[in-house]
């Protein structure tokens, strides 16, 4: 018997979520229900209830809803991002029998693809020939804070559950993509389904080679794995206190890697009622 009864994919846009979710959806007895806390839908878009609930009644109260879904038969879960509603997240963290799914992806190509997607309005693509083509700009500052933002819902993550005594599964955009990884999923989710291939249902989140054009550097370049992009000409990014911030290291031939660190005393997240984190050693 499996030891989780609910669950949910901690992701942010443009990282993969939909190719894990469609990959969950076709393990038997798994269903994951969107983004069931999104405040702009209700599970996907155009949908006006979910498992019985209204947009209205989950606004009112969010609990409802995530009832629904763990209640609902078979394991069930959802898509949660750090701009979701924060009334049902604690409820979430708290629960050590709804298992935690961590997905990340490389945050500079995260962050071109949402840029992407933005210019073309092409937010799912099932069918690379009918995808538009778009060139993306890099934007220094706007990245910068896009980094903070996913640093710091990732350093609340880990600390709720290093608190809380649980663990998550985590996994990478690039990893997701193997069916022996989501087998693993599955097989830490106590779920007897195995997949036999991919779901073959999204092609890939941003041509493979797409190079966005910077205000400093036309020659940028994104590293295929990781948390590290290299770029040519990297743009100057102020440094904040403590580990909130993106630090650059300079490499031979002008050539910097960017190294995203957690932050430790400031997060922009709403969930810590802007009070500083402590510093650690």
């Amino acid at each position: 018997m499996s030891k989780f009864d609910s669950f949910v994919i901690f992701a942010e846009m443009r990282t993969g979520s939909n190719l894990l979710e469609a990959a969950l959806n076709a393990l038997e007895g798994v269903t994951c229900h969107g983004e069931a806390f999104n405040p702009a839908l209700i599970g996907y878009p155009k949908r006006t209830e979910l498992l019985g609930v209204t947009r209205e009644d989950r606004d009112a109260d969010p609990m409802v809803l995530w009832r629904k879904i763990r209640s609902a038969p078979g394991l069930n879960g959802c898509r949660y991002f750090h701009n979701h509603d924060a009334r049902v997240f604690e409820a979430m963290l708290k629960d050590p029998k709804c298992a935690k799914i961590v997905l990340t992806c490389n945050p500079i190509e995260s962050y071109v693809s949402l840029m992407i997607a933005r210019a073309t309005g092409q937010w799912k693509l099932g069918d690379a020939k009918h995808r538009k083509a778009a060139q993306a700009e890099f934007d220094a500052r706007e990245f910068e804070e896009h980094l903070a933002t996913l640093q710091g819902f990732q350093i609340l993550l880990m600390n709720a559950l290093q608190t809380s005594g649980q663990t998550a599964f985590y996994i990478d955009y690039e990893d997701a993509q193997s069916v022996e990884v989501l087998n693993g999923l599955a097989a830490w989710l106590g779920v007897e389904a195995r997949l036999s291939a991919l779901p073959d249902v999204w092609c890939r989140k941003t041509p493979s080679r797409s190079r966005p054009r910077s205000r400093t550097s036309p020659r940028w370049r994104p590293r295929s794995r990781g948390w590290i992009a290299s770029t040519c000409r990297a743009p100057r990014i102020r440094t904040a206190p403590g580990r909130q911030r993106a630090r650059l290291r300079g490499l031979q031939g002008g050539v910097v890697a960017l190294h995203a660190a957690a932050p430790r005393t400031r997060c922009a997240d709403p969930r810590l009622d802007g009070k500083p984190r402590p510093a650690r050693g």
